[in-house]
């Protein structure tokens, strides 16, 4: 049996592929990931939430926003939390939770408790976001947004 050049870059290219595979699957298995992915991971909670929040109006039954306290964070008690039936390792942007100075869940804008969500159900509607109550970002390094829910649904990175 002979081997021609093209059989030989063939092997040499499923190698590299393979390899390539390996390496990143790897690199995203590391503690150490970049913050880009944090931010991502922090998107898929935002999105998580937008969709639970779609799912609790979609059948026409419900028309407002729970009621809240005085405290924009969105915590475990939180009535939004216990009526979107939402998990409690989704409550807080996964850069946070490695950095104790700031506080570790989201928060919702101001207003947004007790609407009507028809009222809110728009593309430049905050909902939901992963800054402090001032909107500043806070922990994310990519070019200081911060990631928001809007009313529609959509995540965004946004500057504050």
């Amino acid at each position: 049996m002979n081997f021609t050049r093209t059989d030989l870059f063939a092997v040499i290219g499923a190698f590299c592929l393979v390899a390539l595979l390996v390496v990143s699957t790897l690199h995203s298995l590391s503690p150490q990931r970049p913050d880009r992915a944090k931010s991502k991971d922090c998107m898929l909670n935002l999105k998580r939430m937008g969709i639970a929040m779609h799912m609790y109006f979609a059948d026409g039954t419900e028309t407002q926003m729970p009621e809240k306290g005085s405290s924009p964070y969105i915590t475990s008690n939180d009535p939004m939390v216990q009526a979107f039936e939402l998990e409690l390792n989704s409550l807080s942007c996964p850069a946070k939770r490695k950095n104790s100075q700031y506080k570790s869940v989201y928060v919702t804008q101001k207003g947004v408790y007790g609407s009507l969500f028809k009222d809110i159900e728009h593309s430049d509607s905050r909902i939901v976001m992963d800054g402090n109550e001032f909107g500043d970002p806070q922990v994310h390094k990519t070019g200081w947004k911060l990631n928001a829910l809007f009313g529609d649904g959509h995540i965004e990175s946004t500057l504050p």
